[in-house]
């Protein structure tokens, strides 16, 4: 996950502003916040599972990740990459609570 982090880093660096490069990063990063923390959940008073947004709030990955994926929103066309990155963004939106977010 380093490297293919760093890797992204370092083109987003030679090609500024790319859309493509920058949903790649911000990809790696959601990717990176699974593979290394997991997805928790916890069980609310009436048996139903939730997510632990607590937890979740503090992936810098996640957090980051979302950042890049609200800029690209400003600036992607309509299409595979725009749905992609409103796929992924609110995913992250749930997992860290920002379910008014998701919801916009």
């Amino acid at each position: 996950m380093d490297e293919c982090i760093r890797f992204a880093r370092e083109a987003l660096i030679e090609f500024p502003g790319n859309e493509r490069i920058m949903l790649s990063l911000a990809s790696v990063l959601y990717n990176a916040g699974y593979v290394r923390y997991g997805e928790y959940h916890l069980t609310d008073e009436d048996g139903y599972d939730t997510y632990d947004v607590d937890r979740h709030k503090n992936y810098a990955e996640w957090q980051e990740a979302i950042k890049l994926y609200e800029k690209l929103l400003g600036t992607l066309e309509d299409g595979e990459l725009r749905h992609q990155a409103i796929r992924e963004l609110l995913q992250l939106y749930v997992n860290t609570g920002a379910t008014e977010k998701a919801e916009k």
